[in-house]
């Protein structure tokens, strides 16, 4: 699996608890066509209710700080280059009194970023999977700002993400299901 460059400052925070409208994040994985090619894989993030907004991002450096230009835009349904990372964000923000969505969705789109109303594209876009990895998280630009909370640590966030990924192993075998836990920086 291609790792992150060591420079690589990349920032995720919690932005549910464990309830009804938890945030999950699944992991899909495709394997590399040969031995020279890095790994493709990609994260999704989705809640199981009131999921109406989804965020393609490119994440080639995994830096998705809001002051840096990573966040390039991504084509719906198309594939990045196999030495990509490709993030796509389904999420029902948890905000506080006196900040709408749309402020947030204002925010992510001034960077650039695509913002689609539509829960069934995480369907179209990636169809089946076969690892869903229980990480709580949303990006930190928006838990920095104030937009949402993050209630649960990060060693709960990883301890859960290890668990995931290792029943995932045992259901469908390494080439398919990869611990996340050695990839993803927090």
């Amino acid at each position: 699996m291609a790792t992150s460059s060591s420079s690589t400052q990349a920032s995720f925070k919690t932005i549910s608890t464990l309830d009804s409208d938890a945030v999950y994040l699944a992991l899909h994985y495709r394997e590399r066509r040969d031995d020279n090619e890095p790994y493709h894989w990609a994260f999704v993030q989705f809640a199981d209710s009131g999921c109406t907004e989804t965020v393609y991002m490119n994440a080639e450096n995994a830096d998705l700080r809001l002051d840096t230009d990573n966040w390039a835009y991504i084509e719906r349904y198309e594939w990045k280059p196999a030495d990509s990372k490709s993030l796509v964000v389904m999420y029902e923000l948890q905000i506080p009194d006196g900040v709408s969505s749309e402020d947030v969705y204002g925010m992510i789109r001034s960077k650039g970023r695509e913002v689609v109303r539509e829960k069934s594209t995480y369907r179209r876009f990636y169809g089946s999977f076969n690892c869903r990895v229980w990480l709580f998280e949303v990006l930190d630009v928006l838990y920095k700002n104030g937009y949402i909370t993050a209630p649960v640590s990060a060693r709960d966030i990883m301890s859960s993400a290890q668990e995931a990924a290792q029943v995932c192993h045992s259901n469908f075998g390494r080439k398919q299901c990869y611990s996340v836990t050695t990839h993803i920086l927090v």
